[in-house]
């Protein structure tokens, strides 16, 4: 039992670091890189490495017994579970309150003897009852099919993020092994360019999705950071639209000259040019196709529409159902002498039922609707969203490593010592 508290405790905890950690300041920016620290040997005490980063998302699974327990507990604490039952609960309220008023109105009706008015109601509520039934499906249908579309999206998008990620792994670690020369400063320079164009890429392909990021071009934070020099600032400015790919073909143009000059060794320059293309290709294609086009609004409208109708009808359908109940009540004699006592207990109280009914009904849809409201924004700040600050603090750690990889090579010694030098 103590080992299931906390195991528990700790996915609630582990959720709640990952919901702070997407709201803070990105660790990305709270390194600055210089290039006097880039060129050090690895054996340099005074070297810098990329700070540590966090979880890229936590999964709370859906578990048994008391892990689903606490699970449980942390999705209702979240703003997902909040947002869903805040919504739930109102439409719980609007059924009991229809459910009042529907109540109200029979007993009124039959107390005064307006059969008329009686069997229009009664008319009315069976039509509620059909429309319900008949109406229910479609809107089923669609938030169904759109909630897998959902989920397929935000799938795709999470493999986009990797595999933009192991596209810049795959050049660094072409370009840290194909250098000819890696104790020439020459060398190490140009290294030093292929990581602040490669880090620098990672950041703009982020920087109009994830609100932390969207202000670094503007204010000079790459800058800052030593990313960018103020003249390829300044070369940016004009085609600040299109300032990723303009990195990028500044990173393939380093490369050409690089084997040019006997800087790389050539034998495998058409598989790195290869890598530098299939980078640019991945970050177009996870904006163009994924992120920014491929969104179906006119579903989204409808579907959106249609449940909030059927959630709306289900909150008077639900009391309406009682309505033949409720007249039976005070229509049959057996009941005559109770029903003085049904008017002041049941009447004017407060029906819990149809709440429940209201909420839990309403609430299966509304956490579908949250659901995929969440993510079709996975950037944002939710449980569910990605802290792209981890994956490029991942990329750039592993970048950083791998082109600095034979630094401590010196000419004419081997770049790999084997069994400890003996």
């Amino acid at each position: 039992m103590a080992h299931t508290l906390v195991k528990g405790l700790a996915h609630i905890d582990e959720a709640k670091s990952h919901m702070r950690a997407l709201e803070s300041q990105p660790v990305f920016s709270s390194f600055v890189r210089t290039e006097a620290n880039f060129v050090r040997a690895n054996r340099d005490p005074s070297l810098a490495s990329p700070p540590a980063c966090p979880k890229v998302r936590v999964a709370l699974h859906a578990e048994t017994g008391g892990d689903g327990l606490y699970t449980l507990w942390g999705v209702l604490n979240s703003r997902f579970g909040q947002r869903a039952g805040c919504r739930g609960l109102a439409f719980g309220f609007f059924s009991a309150s229809c459910s009042t008023l529907i109540m109200v109105a029979t007993f009124d009706n039959i107390q005064h003897g307006r059969t008329a008015q009686l069997l229009t109601l009664g008319i009315f509520m069976d039509q509620i009852q059909t429309m319900f039934d008949a109406f229910k499906f479609y809107p089923t249908f669609l938030i169904a099919g759109f909630l897998t579309y959902t989920v397929t999206r935000w799938r795709t998008l999470l493999a986009g993020c990797f595999g933009i990620q192991g596209r810049l792994k795959d050049i660094a670690l072409h370009v840290g092994g194909a250098l000819s020369r890696p104790e020439d400063p020459e060398a190490r320079r140009f290294a030093w360019r292929v990581y602040r164009y490669l880090v620098t890429t990672h950041a703009l392909c982020y920087a109009g999705t994830d609100g932390r990021l969207k202000g670094m071009v503007l204010e000079h934070e790459l800058q800052r950071l030593g990313l960018l020099t103020a003249d390829e600032w300044r070369l940016l400015q004009p085609v600040n639209y299109i300032s990723r790919e303009t990195v990028i073909a500044w990173l393939q143009a380093d490369i050409e000259q690089a084997f040019d000059s006997g800087v790389l060794r050539s034998a495998d320059g058409g598989v790195l040019l290869d890598s530098v293309r299939a980078l640019r290709g991945a970050m177009a294609g996870f904006h163009n196709d994924r992120l920014d086009v491929n969104q179906p609004t006119a579903w989204v409208w409808l579907m959106t529409m249609l449940t909030y109708m059927l959630v709306f009808l289900a909150a008077v359908a639900f009391p309406a159902q009682e309505f033949e109940n409720w007249a039976k009540l005070v229509t049959e004699p057996e009941n005559a002498a109770s029903l003085q006592l049904t008017q002041t207990q049941s009447v004017w109280c407060f029906h819990w039922w149809s709440l429940l009914q209201g909420f839990i009904y309403s609430t299966c849809y509304m956490c579908s609707i949250v659901m995929i409201d969440d993510l079709q924004h996975p950037f944002d700040v939710d449980i569910d969203s990605f802290n792209v600050d981890s994956t490029m603090i991942d990329s750039e750690a592993t970048i950083f490593a791998t082109l600095r990889s034979r630094f401590d090579e010196r000419a004419g010694e081997p770049s790999v010592v084997v069994d400890g030098g003996k």
